[in-house]
């Protein structure tokens, strides 16, 4: 989108189109993190993850308008750099997460290019 805005290529319907696809997707793994930290995180801690995690969406929920509207105000193409670039890290940080040492789900499962169980298969 930023890219398109630089260009000058982004019309007003085609950000209707790209704002309503990104509310879709947000809405639809919105809900898989929370299902998701049942098979990361122990029963016990449960409840203290899922909190810091709908806190953690709360806040950005929050301040993201008033945070992109005064970037917006600075300059209007600063939002997206902004975005994009935390994006980035995102993934940046992403790939570079590994799975604790000595510490295997029984969940866990690898199946290489084959199909084959590479690793734990239950």
């Amino acid at each position: 989108m930023a890219a398109l805005f630089a260009a000058r290529m982004l019309t007003y319907p085609l950000l209707l189109v790209i704002a309503t696809l990104g509310s879709a997707v947000s809405g639809f793994l919105g809900s898989a993190t929370d299902a998701m930290l049942r098979s990361i995180i122990g029963v016990r801690d449960y409840p203290k993850a899922l909190s810091l995690n709908r806190g953690r969406d709360a806040t950005i929920s929050i301040a993201g308008n008033p945070v992109g509207g005064f970037l917006y105000g600075v300059a209007p193409w600063l939002p997206f750099l902004v975005t994009a670039c935390l994006y980035a890290l995102s993934g940046a940080a992403a790939r570079r997460m590994r799975p604790p040492r000595g510490r295997r789900s029984s969940a866990t499962l690898w199946v290489d290019g084959r199909g084959r169980c590479a690793n734990r298969c239950s």
